[in-house]
């Protein structure tokens, strides 16, 4: 389906980049605002001191 759309878009003289899916990616990132958050998904299994959320493992 997602290739369909793709190619559809492309039939309308879009420019589409596809790609595989779980590949690795390599990501530039300027911060260009007031916050950023931090999302570190190997984080996850450390505890947080006087954090409300626990690690219920």
């Amino acid at each position: 389906m997602v290739t369909a759309f793709c190619a559809a878009l492309r039939a309308q003289g879009l420019v589409v980049a596809s790609g595989v899916f779980g590949a690795s990616m390599a990501v530039e990132l300027i911060n260009d605002g007031p916050v950023t958050i931090w999302l570190d998904t190997d984080d996850q299994a450390r505890p947080r001191r006087g954090s409300a959320f626990t690690n219920p493992t």
